[in-house]
């Protein structure tokens, strides 16, 4: 049984969960508001059949009118990382909510719900996340869902710290580098070193395989047998070479099945698909 511990995190999401298993769940405070209340029930379930199938911790507040939910927020503090707003509500519309709770807070995601496609344009100015059609809500919310879950894994994968050992004038010591400032780690001949954006270091002899995976993620690759590259510091691709943000050019294969493998990879990161 895994146990919890909080922690304060300033990206995308204000408060995460960290497992004793090393796994990372966020902790989600969501308002729902629509006058009708068979949408918003329809609208709850669907997100908690969602996030049942993740790792994530959920608490929802349910509010009948937009009044309700800005003296939630302005007067009671209470602090929502997503908010799903119905645009058309009796006594104050969803812009106006939307409005008052902007000034509030900035930092909230968005989510208009509507059954009024025209109404779309005219939320832009409220920096709307989605617009979710009513009419659509199961493929839609989940879509959103999926799309702001994958943001904050790509975030969090980039804040990891990964200890390695170095050798320190024969003495091998400890140092904790964050995933994105390494670039590569590479071999020559039984040595291992770590190239990061600021630094090199020779590591302990283990092989490329091993290094994989202590970093873990899907991140990095293993080129030519002699490089592991982090994808995020892959600048681009001229020939058969991939160019680093360092500057440093390296052959990605050689073998042409080789090569395009590891290009289709690289693709794929690009495109968020990885």
């Amino acid at each position: 049984m895994c146990y919890c511990r909080l922690i304060e995190l300033k990206y995308l999401f204000r408060v995460l969960l960290y497992t004793s298993c090393g796994e990372v769940c966020i902790l989600f405070k969501i308002a729902l508001c629509d006058d009708n209340l068979v949408f918003l029930d329809t609208l709850k379930t669907l997100l908690v059949s969602i996030f049942q199938k993740t790792q994530h911790e959920v608490n929802y507040d349910v509010f009948q009118n937009g009044k309700e939910l800005i003296k939630a927020v302005e007067h009671k503090k209470i602090t929502y990382n997503m908010i799903f707003l119905d645009i058309q509500m009796p006594d104050i519309d969803g812009f106006k909510v939307a409005e008052r709770l902007r000034q509030l807070d900035e930092s909230f995601i968005l989510l208009f719900t509507t059954h009024m496609q025209a109404l779309v344009k005219k939320g832009y100015r409220y920096n709307a996340f989605r617009y979710i059609d009513k009419n659509h809500i199961n493929e839609e919310v989940s879509e959103a869902i999926n799309t702001l879950l994958k943001k904050h894994d790509n975030k969090a994968q980039s804040q990891r710290s990964i200890e390695f050992k170095f050798n320190n004038r024969q003495v091998y010591e400890a140092i904790n580098v964050p995933e994105n400032e390494i670039i590569m780690l590479y071999k020559k001949g039984r040595a291992v070193y770590l190239i990061t954006i600021y630094s090199e270091y020779m590591l302990l002899k283990y092989n490329l395989e091993k290094y994989k995976e202590l970093i873990g993620g899907s991140n990095f690759i293993i080129v030519s047998r002699s490089y592991l590259l982090n994808l995020g510091h892959i600048n681009t691709i001229m020939g058969d070479y991939f160019i680093l943000s360092n500057g440093k050019s390296i052959s990605i294969g050689s073998t042409p099945g080789k090569v395009n493998e590891l290009k289709l990879v690289y693709g794929k990161y690009r495109k968020g698909m990885i």
